[in-house]
């Protein structure tokens, strides 16, 4: 599977609502490091920063995607918190991909979406921090998880 086909895939549980740029993050790292098998992963290189998890290139991904009509992002004024949605045509392409993977493996995406989308971002973070402690040495959470 592709990078580009397992973040469609990721997102299309929640159709075209909106993600946060650390729901992405954060669900992506959950696919990536959880059923790589399946995906043929791991599609990424997470490290540790200041917010958990991070790989900078899922940014790049996500921007293809935009430019290929599948996502758009929105970035508010004067606030600086991207938000991502795929479009009709990227929550179809998505849907294809995900119905392609093993029953188990479309399970844990659709709990991993409903487990990112259902957390304010700091519980979120703290959560990843404290199920993944390797990914929470450079948070400025880390001290929340002692």
């Amino acid at each position: 599977m592709e990078r580009t086909d397992l973040v469609l895939a990721a997102l299309s549980p929640a159709g075209t609502a909106t993600y946060t740029a650390t729901q992405v993050q954060k669900l992506l790292f959950l696919i990536d490091r959880n059923i790589t098998a399946p995906t043929d992963g791991p599609h990424f290189e997470f490290e540790p920063h200041h917010y958990g998890p991070l790989d900078l290139t899922l940014y790049h991904e996500l921007s293809s995607l935009e430019s290929a009509g599948a996502v758009i992002m929105t970035e508010p004024q004067g606030v600086g918190a991207r938000s991502y949605r795929l479009t009709d045509a990227g929550m179809k392409q998505g849907e294809q991909t995900l119905a392609s993977l093993p029953p188990d493996a479309q399970q844990y995406i659709h709990d991993a979406v409903e487990f990112v989308r259902s957390l304010p971002f700091a519980e979120l973070v703290g959560a990843i921090n404290h199920a993944y402690p390797e990914m929470a040495v450079n948070s400025v959470f880390a001290q929340a998880r002692a």
